[in-house]
């Protein structure tokens, strides 16, 4: 096979990248892996130029010290189910994938804090996740998603959860059992209403909800006392509930088609940001609470 793990790499390596990956060579490289690098911890795999792998071998279950594991731009539809194997894992990531399911196996991968399956084929909510319990951070962005299942109110310890561009058109009720999110980005999926009862989401930081049909928000909304970041683009709400967003002492940023609201409106926002602004300081977009990322 050619020499995909690079001479500089010493045998005591904790992180590997490797591009510009084939299909013939992911086998041949896991054995290597898992014979010449004992202490590897985190894994990111490209496949670019052209070159893109479509499957997994099963011996990517050999790799069980893995903590993180990144795959990027591949032609993955699913992972196989040796995936289960790495049970230390605590961060997986697969992007630009044309990904259509998750195996029931990733269930024993109970370390799991950060899932992330971006940029694929999903057309339904994997049922394994909500038996993920320990995650903090999932991203389910740009799939074909149309309904979330109730199940995911089991998801307890979510801080962070993006569903953007889907296709849901609404919010089961379950996920009002998420009490520990900050940050909830809905984007460009096709709600037309909010959960009456958002407001006991007490510690949401972030909600952003540009791209969707919404009318109105629920009065409830006034409950989330550390809301700071409020995203309202591109909905069908025509009135604003000013008295309850002057509620929210926190909220900085807010941002609304400001064509579709009264100036009146628009200038009593506006005054609402200004002035928390003042009293807290700059906003900060805590797209995720987790030190993660690799």
């Amino acid at each position: 096979m050619p020499a995909k793990i690079p001479s500089t790499v010493r045998s005591d390596a904790n992180e590997l990248t490797v591009r510009n990956l084939e299909q013939s060579d992911l086998e041949p490289l896991f054995e290597r892996l898992a014979n010449e690098l004992p202490k590897l911890d985190t894994l990111v795999l490209h496949g670019m130029r052209g070159k893109r792998f479509s499957e997994l071998p099963r011996n990517v279950g050999k790799l069980v010290r893995l903590r993180k594991l990144a795959l990027r731009d591949s032609r993955l539809k699913t992972l196989p189910p040796e995936i289960g194997n790495l049970e230390r894992l605590i961060a997986l990531r697969v992007e630009f994938s044309a990904i259509e399911t998750l195996p029931a196996e990733l269930v024993a991968c109970q370390a799991l804090q950060l899932l992330e399956i971006r940029k694929g084929a999903l057309a339904s909510f994997p049922a394994v996740i909500p038996a993920l319990r320990g995650l903090r951070s999932l991203d389910i962005y740009e799939h074909r998603i149309d309904r979330l299942p109730e199940e995911i109110g089991r998801l307890e310890n979510l801080e962070w959860l993006q569903l953007g561009l889907n296709r849901i058109r609404e919010l089961p009720a379950a996920i009002t059992a998420l009490r520990r999110l900050r940050a909830l980005a809905l984007d460009g999926n096709k709600l037309t209403r909010l959960p009456s009862d958002l407001g006991v989401l007490r510690k949401l930081r972030s909600l952003t909800l540009n791209g969707n049909k919404i009318a109105e928000l629920p009065e409830s909304i006034g409950a989330l006392a550390e809301l700071h970041t409020l995203w309202l683009c591109g909905n069908a709400m025509r009135d604003l509930p000013l008295a309850t967003l002057g509620r929210l002492r926190k909220l900085r940023s807010i941002m609304l088609d400001e064509e579709r609201f009264p100036q009146d409106t628009v200038k009593a926002v506006d005054a609402i940001a200004a002035n928390n602004t003042k009293v807290h300081g700059p906003a900060i977009w805590e797209s995720e609470p987790l030190k993660l990322a690799f």
